[in-house]
């Protein structure tokens, strides 16, 4: 196993779980302000792509070490995130048939997983730079 698996494989679980739950509540109607949050998440996971590909560039060790141990899943996550929020708009979330209610689930899984990878990398920056220890 190379760096955080376990972390990556909860917020894989997590992510499908509430990935389901989404597909299906936006199936019955009940998300009819999705466009907002697609389009939220879509600039945050640019973001944090750009912010990730500069700290790796110019971070130090430690912060390095938590992105080569982090970053597989949180890029996996930043990917899903952005390609399926651009499929999600561009096919328009406003009608909801079984095909958009999968697209919207799916995007719900990646942004999940990009949400607790992006915690998970932070709170190994922080454990990393803590100087409580010594």
């Amino acid at each position: 196993m190379r760096g955080n698996d376990c972390g990556c494989l909860l917020a894989l679980v997590i992510g499908l779980f509430i990935g389901v739950i989404l597909g299906v509540v936006y199936f019955f109607g009940f998300l009819p302000t999705i466009t907002l949050a697609i389009w939220s998440l879509i600039v945050l996971a640019a973001v944090f792509l750009v912010l990730l590909v500069l700290v790796g560039a110019f971070g130090n060790g430690k912060v390095a070490r938590c992105i080569c141990g982090n970053g597989n899943c949180l890029l996996a996550g930043i990917i899903g995130t952005i390609i399926l929020g651009i499929i999600a708009l561009a096919v328009g979330v406003a009608t909801a048939t079984i095909a958009t209610a999968i697209i919207v689930g799916l995007f719900g899984l990646f942004a999940t997983l990009f949400i607790i990878a992006l915690v998970i990398l932070v709170m190994c920056i922080i454990e990393a730079n803590c100087r409580c220890r010594e």
